[in-house]
């Protein structure tokens, strides 16, 4: 039988087994034409005749998804209008994401670093490059990225005023951007909470990235007595690899909450 249609059989067959592209580097742009190639990221780009590199992406490639269902364990709030990182999240829907499980520690006092502030927490469990919120001081309320001394102390990037005594630090439950994640997403949030004893605080819910608070990223209410209410939140935030997502609490008032339903969901553009 004869060659219907002049076939070339030898590249159909090479087409049949798939297109091999040489992994290199961006190459130099010709007017009024693309090209398309890989890199090795291991990612396929398209590039236009202007010199404009685009990632081509596969729909869903990139997502994170973390929620709360029926929890009961309220957020303690020790100081008013400090963040407070979330713990108690359950990992949802994830590609290039991984949701890493936070903890909590007591600080039994602070001291002189030379340029930073020592920290004593035995058996503390973190590691350089980690973030917590530390809450129930007069001079280092905030979120910090931690410095490991050793397994009973680390070290927080601020100026030394006193030792503050005994207090608390919170590592809260994160989302974790994995290899080839980096870019613009689409965010959504909403949390159903309340406040115990219903005093009438004014809270925020907020997203952090890394020790960054999102200041697009906020959820805002007001609790009245024996309320529950929602905190929801939309943003389009960028992302880099390695970065970590927290979700915050912060309280006009001293009261706990407690964020008994919640999902939190990432979406790359």
């Amino acid at each position: 039988m004869g060659n219907p249609g002049n076939i070339d059989v030898e590249n159909e067959a090479k087409f049949q087994s798939g297109i091999t592209l040489n992994e290199i580097t961006t190459p130099t742009a010709v007017a009024d034409h693309g090209k398309v190639y890989t890199k090795t990221d291991n990612k396929l780009y398209f590039q236009d005749g202007a010199g404009n590199e685009h990632e081509v992406c596969t729909a869903g490639e990139y997502h994170g998804e973390a929620y709360i269902d029926n929890n009961a364990v309220p957020t303690v709030i020790e100081t008013a209008n400090t963040p407070i990182m979330v713990k108690n999240f359950t990992a949802g829907l994830l590609s290039n994401f991984t949701l890493v499980a936070g903890s909590t520690g007591t600080i039994t006092a602070f001291s002189d670093g030379t340029g930073k502030v020592n920290v004593a927490s035995a058996a503390h469990g973190l590691d350089t490059g980690d973030y917590i919120s530390i809450r129930g001081t007069t001079n280092y309320n905030g979120i910090w990225e931690i410095t490991k001394i050793d397994d009973g102390n680390f070290s927080i990037p601020d100026t030394w005023a006193a030792n503050d005594g005994a207090s608390d630090w919170d590592a809260g439950d994160y989302l974790l951007a994995g290899t080839g994640s980096a870019g613009d997403y689409a965010m959504v949030f909403s949390y159903s909470a309340s406040e115990a004893g219903g005093a009438g605080s004014e809270v925020l819910g907020q997203i952090c990235i890394n020790d960054t608070l999102c200041d697009k990223c906020i959820g805002d209410r007001k609790f009245a007595n024996n309320d529950i209410g929602n905190l929801p939140g939309t943003a389009f935030p960028t992302l880099a690899v390695g970065d970590r997502l927290y979700f915050v609490l912060i309280s006009t008032g001293t009261n706990d909450i407690t964020v008994k339903y919640g999902n939190i969901n990432l979406h790359r553009l």
